[in-house]
C-alpha cells in the first residue's frame, strides 16, 4: 500500500507508510512568551519572528550548553539510531 497520510495543523505532514520521519521538538522554558500582537499575526510570520527572536538570544535556558545534557541528547538519538537500523522495533 503506498497511501500516504496527510494532514495540516499549524503545517502539512505526510506520513509515508515505512518512511522515517523527522521531529522537531523544543525543551520545557526554552521558548520566550511571544507579544500578544504576534496572536493575531499569521501563523507563518509569527515563526518567522520567533525564529528571529531565538536567533538573537542573549539570556534565557540554554539546556544543550550543559555539556551533561547535550550527551545525554546524543547518547539518546544514538541509541534510537541503533534500535531502527537494527530493526529493532518498541
Amino acid at each position: 500500500m503506498n497511501e500516504k497520510i496527510y494532514y495540516e495543523r499549524h503545517l502539512p505532514h505526510w506520513h509515508p507508510p515505512g518512511a522515517e520521519l523527522f521531529l522537531t521538538w523544543r525543551l520545557n522554558g526554552s521558548l520566550p512568551h511571544p507579544p500578544p500582537e504576534w496572536l493575531a499575526m499569521p501563523a507563518g510570520k509569527a515563526f518567522v519572528l520567533m525564529d528571529r527572536q531565538l536567533d538573537a538570544a542573549q539570556s534565557g535556558p540554554a539546556w544543550l550548553k550543559d555539556r551533561r545534557i547535550a550527551e545525554l541528547m546524543v547518547s539518546t538519538l544514538h541509541y534510537g539510531e541503533k534500535r531502527l537500523v537494527g530493526g529493532i522495533r518498541g
